[in-house]
């Protein structure tokens, strides 16, 4: 949320990170909020676009809801990196594209 922006920012300002390691996509705002010399790396393991139908499609989860987004949504948090890194091959490819 803001607050966590906004802190960020704040500590941002007093230490000048060279390096930011965030986990999972969704997460990734806050590396807006960095200097643009700061080295960006998002470790990730899920794709999170489509999530729930793929979920639907195996079985897991039918009439339950987890959290997803939309693949344009997902694009945005993917270009705050600099680096991904995908645990799982399947999703390098994705994140590759």
């Amino acid at each position: 949320d803001d607050n966590l922006l906004n802190f960020v920012s704040f500590i941002n300002r007093i230490y000048h990170f060279s390096l930011c390691f965030c986990n999972y996509v969704f997460l990734s705002k806050p590396l807006e909020f960095l200097d643009s010399e700061a080295l960006k790396i998002l470790y990730t393991h899920d794709v999170y676009s489509g999530r729930n139908a793929r979920l639907n499609s195996i079985g897991i989860g039918k009439d339950r809801y987890y959290f997803g987004t939309f693949p344009e949504e997902e694009k945005k948090g993917i270009e705050r990196a600099d680096y991904i890194f995908a645990i799982q091959k399947e999703d390098a490819f994705f994140f590759e594209k």
